[in-house]
């Protein structure tokens, strides 16, 4: 039996152990780096304690956790960091400086903006604000590899004109074995959508777009992709936001044909693209855009914040928006942790982040949501698969946690990712330590009482 298999297996029984010991939902006495807080652990950056990390992505691969973010080096300074965990939650102290190695961005206003693991364990993180797309492709123990261009790094640049500031801000694999990079190419009017598809070498795929690269104009500036598929058939679907004034935004879902066309035979607002602009209702008066993912059927589920609450919306196969689905075709949910009619409204605000699907038809949303205490924890929302709350999860299909971490008694927490394994719900978090704003990375783990299930997406 290799190594490899053993460390997988052995992560897997203790995922269960720590499952028996804890009801579904609640914290995984197994993992974490702090007993008097079970079930989470924490990773500061190495430059000082006030300074303001950012988490931007939690990976589970085989044995380990991989946890990417931004580090903040000085003033206005930052580091791209990536910590490898156990897969209880505990720095691997073969990899780099306690289990985190910190790298000089691309540029000075460089971000890691998305990050990923692809099927020979190398990390790629998505690299914005440099002017083009660039990724950088890191080995297994953090060095950069030299086996992508010799450099380990590849840079995208689409050239379309306007201030130059092509973005990045999404990646993901495809079953072919090809990467997929989204996100925004400056142009004049306004920014388009922008899909790199490349090899795992950094070639271009052939017959992709103009050399591996492919844009959409789109009556919104494509500003932030925040959903990213390949379907069976090999055409592309691409969601996100255009974020306006006064809290405002608007929603779009793009489908193009595997060569980089747009797809005719999706969508209502042009050729290969619908918006749906929540606050078009008569009531809402604030929103803002979460995550999304692609099913089966080619339909597209997305979720997001209005007035609030949690809500969750739906795409048809056709691109158009579901009006069926709910009231101007959303589902809202109030999580209202701080009971009904609170003295202080702003207390029963939550915003939903992320939304994954149960290997079981059921649906997790991760957001952040206050409460009573006047404070921001981690929220989340499971839903049955016709998306009425799992009463069998949590209080009514609810829970929120937060960490009082905080030396100034300030405790906030923001949520960031969702990742559902068997036995084990992951959010990776950014929480408040005190001194201003400085906060650290964090990640929850939750016992979940799906053990064995088909993957399904």
């Amino acid at each position: 039996m290799s190594v490899r298999l053993l460390r997988l297996i052995l992560s897997l029984l203790s995922a269960v152990a720590g499952t028996a010991l804890s009801a579904d939902g609640e914290p995984d006495a197994a993992f974490g780096t702090d007993g008097e807080y079970p079930g989470h652990g924490f990773y500061p950056g190495l430059f000082g304690a006030g300074r303001s990390d950012s988490l931007v992505a939690v990976l589970p691969a085989g044995p380990y956790v991989y946890v990417v973010g931004n580090l903040q080096s000085g003033a206005d300074e930052y580091r791209l960091g990536v910590y490898r965990l156990d897969a209880n939650g505990h720095p691997d102290h073969g990899f780099g400086d306690a289990g985190l190695r910190s790298y000089v961005p691309p540029c000075a206003t460089g971000r890691v903006g998305d990050a990923l693991v692809d099927g020979a364990g190398r990390l790629w993180l998505a690299i914005m604000g440099c002017g083009d797309f660039t990724l950088y492709r890191l080995t297994a123990d953090g060095d950069l590899d030299a086996g992508l261009l010799g450099s380990g790094v590849l840079t995208i640049a689409f050239d379309r004109g306007g201030d130059g500031d092509d973005r990045v801000t999404k990646l993901a694999l495809t079953s072919a074995g090809t990467l997929l990079a989204g996100g925004s190419a400056a142009a004049d009017p306004r920014a388009l959508l922008a899909i790199a598809h490349v090899t795992l070498d950094g070639q271009p795929v052939a017959g992709f777009g103009d050399a591996g690269r492919a844009t959409l104009a789109m009556s919104v500036a494509a500003r932030s992709v925040n959903g990213l598929f390949r379907m069976a058939d090999g055409r592309i679907v691409a969601t996100g936001y255009r974020l306006g004034n006064g809290g405002t935004h608007i929603e779009y879902a793009a489908r193009l044909q595997s060569g980089g066309q747009p797809d005719a035979g999706f969508g209502a607002d042009g050729p290969g693209y619908s918006l749906h602009d929540p606050l078009a209702l008569p009531v809402p008066v604030s929103g803002n855009a979460g995550g999304s993912m692609l099913l089966r059927d080619g339909s597209i589920l997305r979720t997001g914040t209005l007035d609030g609450d949690y809500y969750l919306g739906r795409w048809r196969p056709d691109g158009l928006p579901d009006l069926a689905f709910g009231p101007g075709g959303l589902r809202r949910y109030a999580l209202d942790f701080a009971g009904p009619n609170p003295a202080n409204a702003l207390h029963n605000l939550d915003a939903a982040r992320r939304i994954v699907r149960q290997g079981d038809g059921r649906f997790l949303i991760v957001g952040q949501s206050y409460a009573a205490d006047g404070r921001r924890g981690i929220s989340l929302l499971r839903l049955m698969p016709d998306f009425e709350p799992d009463a069998g999860f949590g209080n009514g299909g609810k829970l929120r946690y937060l960490l009082p971490i905080a030396s100034d008694g300030i405790h906030e927490m923001s949520a960031v990712s969702l990742d559902v394994l068997p036995g084990r719900i992951l959010v990776g978090a950014n929480v408040a330590t005190g001194a201003g704003p400085a906060q650290i990375q964090t990640v929850a783990a939750l016992s979940n009482d799906l053990l064995f299930a088909d993957a399904f997406e």
